[in-house]
């Protein structure tokens, strides 16, 4: 009986519920308990109420003329013996025209349940639109909402050291001392943002053509970036008066770098995000968000550095270390929801070591690989990384130009062309050469302009075969200094047979790597 009453309060309480009070006029409602538990009793009474206002199947209903409608049974429950049963009747008197006092109430708690409801759905609805973009939760990548959460968390922690650095700045100028002027502050601020806008220039003249590889690692990169800039901030007047202004304006060049890369980095970010979705959408509900984390972040921050203002420098020093550490925390937790289903070297680099594992004990013809959401737990984020130990340690200088390949390679130029000629459709070189610096062997790898991806792709798992051969040949990534590398015995062979393992198994790379969603 409760869970018909629950089904028929679904089917439209609220256009219906007053039709029905309208039709009941002067019904007297009565409960009848047999049994114990009075708020069992008022809770079946507004259930009974609401399988009225639905429907009026299974309970006979008196008109004004009638004396008595028949009980109708709402539930019986038997617990040790002991039974209870729970029936609602009708009585309708012959002279009463008005509802009753218990049906009135129970109205009004009705409607006012009904009124709570509705404007906790508008309150919702509110706030998913402003904050989270349409279609979440279905049409977004999985991870979405707590990828906002770990962000929100690191960007309190920057607003709350941010302001302890401004505050470490402007005791630094001078700020509330005697002979302090406005004019040497001005001053000293216009070196320090010029400092910073050619910090930006520079650093996006070098890596910008860089980032598209490697976007966690620069992303992480710009936040390690803007903690060295506020710490400097921060220490700046720890030190003599004359290394203030060096200081800070190095601080501020660290917070360039940090502008540059995490600009970049966040707008490819996004993009990921914005599968299902519209990337103007997703820009506009992550800037809602910064704002209203950005005045969190005020408040806190200010909160923050009243209670710090009077600590020893000790816990000063403490508290601000364990926001830094949290703060580098939370944005590798942001990295490792982010996953990125196209490949770039470190992740090919895991892929291919798992292949490799695979054709090594296994038969099978289509391999099994990682999909991006298992590498994007495992993945590097940092620049600092080394390759999946049965992979080989030669360093592979991907991208480099074809006069600098030709140099390292120590072939001419017209070789070089004849053998781009000969495989048209790879669009890329592979061969072992010198290092830049010091001895030892290295895979060049070189593309040329028109490459595709794919392309891209197979001339670094060619460049992995290449190293495989290499050391399967004895070659070590260390030499003797100076030892031109064509000397060595066998590398023509190592090379036949990258390309000869490389043509093999390439297509069921692809495979594995296709079918596992990249």
């Amino acid at each position: 009986g409760l869970a018909q009453a629950w089904r028929r309060l679904g089917a439209g309480l609220a256009q219906k519920l007053g039709s029905v009070a309208a039709s009941m006029e002067g019904a007297t409602w009565h409960l009848t308990r047999r049994g114990r538990g009075p708020v069992t009793s008022f809770v079946i009474s507004l259930l009974l109420l609401a399988s009225c206002a639905s429907s009026t199947d299974g309970l006979s209903i008196g008109n004004k003329h009638s004396s008595r409608s028949p009980s109708s049974i709402i539930s019986k429950k038997a617990n040790g013996g002991a039974s209870k049963t729970f029936t609602f009747d009708v009585e309708i008197g012959p002279d009463n025209g008005t509802t009753s006092r218990d049906y009135r109430r129970m109205t009004n708690l009705l409607q006012r349940a009904l009124d709570i409801s509705l404007l906790r759905n508008k309150i919702r609805s509110a706030l998913c639109s402003t904050f989270l973009p349409s279609g979440y939760p279905h049409q977004t990548p999985p991870g979405y909402l707590s990828y906002s959460m770990w962000s929100w968390a690191q960007d309190l922690t920057t607003q709350m050291r941010a302001v302890l650095a401004t505050q470490r700045v402007l005791e630094g100028v001078g700020a509330g001392k005697e002979g302090a002027t406005a004019l040497s502050a001005s001053l000293n601020f216009i070196f320090r943002d010029g400092c910073g806008m050619l910090a930006t220039l520079l650093f996006t003249s070098v890596a910008a053509s860089k980032f598209r590889s490697d976007i966690k690692r620069w992303r992480l990169l710009a936040d390690i970036a803007v903690d060295i800039g506020i710490t400097l901030e921060v220490a700046a007047p720890l030190f003599p008066k004359t290394w203030f202004l060096p200081l800070i304006s190095i601080a501020t060049m660290f917070k360039a770098v940090c502008g540059v890369a995490a600009g970049a980095a966040g707008g490819a970010i996004n993009l990921h995000w914005s599968r299902g979705s519209d990337i103007s959408d997703i820009n506009a509900k992550f800037g809602a968000q910064h704002t209203v984390t950005g005045g969190l972040g005020l408040l806190s921050a200010a909160l923050f550095a009243t209670s710090v203002s009077h600590a020893p420098s000790t816990v000063t020093w403490l508290l601000y270390a364990l926001l830094t550490a949290f703060h580098i925390y939370a944005n590798a937790r942001c990295m490792r929801l982010v996953a990125f289903d196209s490949l770039n070297t470190a992740r090919t680099d895991l892929l291919t070591s798992q292949f490799f594992e695979q054709r090594e004990t296994r038969s099978e013809t289509s391999p099994s690989l990682m999909d991006p959401e298992t590498v994007s737990g495992i993945e590097p984020l940092f620049f600092f990384w080394k390759r999946p130990n049965n992979l080989s340690k030669f360093p592979i200088l991907s991208g480099i130009s074809f006069n600098e390949f030709a140099r390292l390679s120590g072939e001419s130029p017209s070789v070089l062309k004849d053998a781009i000629a000969k495989a048209p459709k790879d669009k890329y070189l592979v061969a072992s050469g010198k290092r830049r610096s010091g001895g030892g062997l290295s895979v060049l790898l070189v593309f040329l302009s028109s490459a595709t991806p794919e392309q891209r792709a197979k001339g670094y798992y060619h460049a992995l075969c290449l190293c495989q051969a290499l050391q399967k040949e004895g070659f070590q990534p260390r030499g003797r200094r100076g030892q031109h590398f064509r000397s060595y015995q066998n590398v023509q062979e190592a090379e036949g047979r990258a390309r000869q393992e490389c043509e093999q198994s390439w297509s069921l790379f692809r495979e594995g790597a296709v079918n596992a969603g990249w």
